[in-house]
């Protein structure tokens, strides 16, 4: 939420967050994938590896995030990419039947997230705070999606267990949640940034005269 709603404000915060969230998930799955290709290995160390590996991952990314600006641009547009492509594939595009990759992921759910990932780097590098306060909406109602989502399967199982079933109404749950959640954000981000650079273009005005004198 704090990201959701204040990520354009708190820039560094921001960075560090939504490296760590991407560096997270990225991190988890490779590990996940590795594990499962290594069956030999006894339980505890599994668990010990699957939990520890992707937050260092994370916990590496978010630094190298704030020290490095454009990584931390770039991984700020790759979550973003990624909650739009997740978000995509929730909407319809997970009722299509296509081959496993790995132990976990479908085809299609992999296209989407790591395309969009590709796509949201790219266009947040070259864009970069024109595009802040669209991306951070976007991250923060990625990232609170699926917190509220298990909150609600505590009141009903069936947000979590027919998720992907679109011929029921818990199916489209996540992306309405999401949606929701990114206009939420976007319009207060905006509101409150714009009394800003009025603001600010304000004292530069009053300003003006002062400079101008010999």
């Amino acid at each position: 939420m704090l990201v959701l709603f204040f990520g354009a404000r708190l820039f560094f915060s921001t960075l560090f967050l939504s490296a760590f969230g991407v560096s997270f998930y990225g991190g988890l799955i490779v590990t996940r994938e590795v594990l499962a290709a290594v069956p030999s290995m006894s339980a505890t160390p599994s668990c010990v590896t699957l939990g520890v590996t992707p937050l260092v991952i994370a916990l590496l990314g978010g630094c190298c995030a704030v020290r490095i600006v454009k990584l931390g641009f770039a991984l700020l547009g790759a979550a973003a990419g990624a909650g739009a492509g997740h978000l995509l594939y929730t909407m319809g595009l997970s009722a299509i039947h296509n081959p496993t990759i790995g132990a976990h992921q479908d085809l299609i759910s992999i296209l989407c997230v790591v395309l969009g990932a590709i796509l949201g780097a790219v266009l947040m590098v070259a864009y970069q705070k024109s595009l802040l306060i669209l991306a951070t909406s976007a991250v923060g109602a990625a990232g609170a999606t699926p917190a509220i989502q298990i909150l609600a399967a505590h009141a009903d199982a069936r947000f979590l267990t027919e998720a992907n079933n679109k011929s029921s109404p818990f199916g489209w749950a996540q992306p309405v949640c999401m949606l929701v959640l990114f206009g939420f954000g976007l319009f207060y981000q905006c509101r409150t940034h714009k009394p800003k650079k009025e603001e600010e273009a304000r004292v530069q005005r009053n300003n003006a005269p002062l400079l101008a004198r010999p």
